[in-house]
């Protein structure tokens, strides 16, 4: 749901698709979102205001947008989301990997092939080359 402030909707929503909405691969954004880098320049607290519910968009003088304005907590959600994406994107082919081993569409190699002498020397160090004692000394 949104609100009305200054004559624009603004975001009330704490939810990152609600405030960085996207379709088919783009950002949706309004008119109100971009700002001139001259304007943000001169007014930069109130796009750092602004930027705290919907990201604000810095406009160059070409007319591209060069720089997103966004806080820092919606930051620190998007990078969660897409380190969450990386760790399914990772199981699931390691998933699928395994199924195709499994249905013999590809064979496994064994992890001492692979390795080579990395493999005798992560055994080894494995086997205790430091006791806990010595390592908590």
């Amino acid at each position: 749901m949104a609100t009305i402030e200054n004559g624009a909707p603004v975001a009330t929503s704490t939810s990152l698709e609600d405030r960085i909405p996207v379709r088919n691969g783009e950002l949706l954004f309004s008119k109100d979102q971009i700002v001139t880098a001259t304007d943000a320049t001169r007014n930069f607290k109130r796009v750092r205001e602004q930027a705290k519910n919907r990201p604000q968009f810095i406009q160059g003088r070409t007319g591209e947008i060069e720089v997103a304005v966004l806080d820092f907590s919606m930051l620190q959600d998007l990078m969660a989301q897409i380190e969450e994406l990386r760790m399914e994107r990772f199981y699931d082919e390691c998933a699928q990997r395994l199924e195709d081993v499994d249905a013999g569409r590809d064979q496994a190699v064994p992890i001492e092939d692979v390795l080579g002498r990395d493999w005798e020397q992560t055994l080894t160090m494995a086997g205790g080359a430091l006791t806990d004692e010595d390592l908590f000394e």
